[in-house]
């Protein structure tokens, strides 16, 4: 059962990253923002569309297992599209000199908080939706549920 809101929320995350991708030709959208915003969104649908069906919140198991695999799936599909990007646009050798010049510029360090402050916010948001979001959408199924009755 996991597994189809794993692929939903996959399926989700690209599309958006690739409709992101499209309005970024015409419009300056760039930075952390706009990644966040994706991954909240992508998130907040699957979120919603395991309360819809199931009609209750993921329990804490459920739970534990979406944010695990839907983290994991965001990071291989990021990092996927990254590298097929860079390697696409610059070439592979300039992309591994790009590497390499980032690797001997900023100390390692940095780049290790760096990253993990941004695994650390990516889990946070899974987290926030799968339990927070899903008990608000919960909240509207029954209020409407009770609207609809009277």
């Amino acid at each position: 059962m996991i597994k189809k809101y794993v692929l939903n929320f996959t399926a989700s995350y690209l599309f958006m990253i690739i409709l992101l991708g499209i309005i970024s030709i015409f419009i300056d959208i760039s930075g952390a923002i706009s990644s966040i915003i994706i991954l909240l969104a992508a998130a907040a649908y699957t979120s919603a569309k395991f309360v819809t069906d199931q009609k209750r919140i993921p329990d804490h198991s459920e739970k534990r297992k979406l944010v695990w695999w839907c983290f994991f799936s965001s990071i291989a599909l990021s990092t996927l599209l990254i590298l097929a990007y860079s390697i696409l646009d610059m070439g592979f050798d300039s992309f591994i000199e790009v590497i390499q010049s980032i690797l001997s510029e900023v100390p390692l360090w940095i780049l290790v908080i760096s990253l993990t402050i941004s695994l650390l916010i990516q889990y946070w948001i899974l987290n926030y939706s799968f339990s927070h979001i899903a008990q608000k959408r919960l909240e509207k199924m029954r209020k409407d549920l009770l609207k609809s009755q009277f």
